[in-house]
């Protein structure tokens, strides 16, 4: 996993300049989450759900073939405040789903019952995953790996993707800026917000 995590590690120093954290996986994944600052927030990205010591999925695909990343605001990671960032324990509770079996890359949702981060305030109960909108696939000696970006979202774009699809929802929630993080909760009175430019 260590050459895997340098290499991820090297694709997201490509794309943010600057610090790279290793945080260990919570709930009983194993792996690693990589956290990095970026003008406004945080991108997070698993290592270890692709797995080179599990069979291929398919041929030139490193293990599972998937890592799983997440865009978050400043607020949502602290690197001084003791305890696991609710990020770094979602993404850890994906990619438990994903070593048990669960089909997980871009085009598919993932459906919660309580807000993402904890917060009662909190509209963001789901997922929607798309190719990840600045770091799509790593190559790696063991083969290629996908970055599938998680999206909160709450549960009128859930019922939107459901019937548009995910893409076009997540396209029309973070327009065209890669770097876009959705809201947890309400920006106006339709309830959908979205992160002002350059985060």
């Amino acid at each position: 996993m260590t050459v895997l995590a340098d290499l991820v590690e090297t694709a997201l120093r490509m794309v943010h300049p600057g610090p790279v954290l290793r945080a260990p996986g919570t709930g009983g994944f194993d792996g690693l989450v990589l956290v990095t600052g970026t003008a406004g927030g945080w991108h997070l990205v698993t290592v270890g759900v692709s797995s080179p010591d599990v069979p291929a999925i398919g041929e030139g695909v490193c293990g599972r073939g998937v890592e799983l990343s997440l865009r978050v605001d400043q607020d949502a990671v602290d690197p001084s405040r003791p305890g696991v960032p609710w990020p770094v324990g979602v993404l850890s509770a994906l990619a438990v789903r994903v070593q048990h079996g669960d089909v997980i890359g871009p085009g598919t949702r993932w459906e919660n019952s309580t807000p993402l981060d904890g917060d009662p305030g909190s509209t963001a109960t789901h997922l929607l995953f798309v190719a990840d909108r600045t770091l799509r696939r790593v190559q790696t000696p063991m083969g290629e790996v996908v970055l599938a970006q998680a999206v909160p979202v709450d549960q009128a774009r859930l019922e939107q993707a459901r019937v548009e699809g995910v893409e076009p929802v997540v396209t029309e929630l973070l327009g065209t800026d890669p770097a876009a993080v959705a809201l947890l909760r309400p920006a106006g009175a339709d309830g959908h917000g979205v992160s002002g430019p350059g985060r």
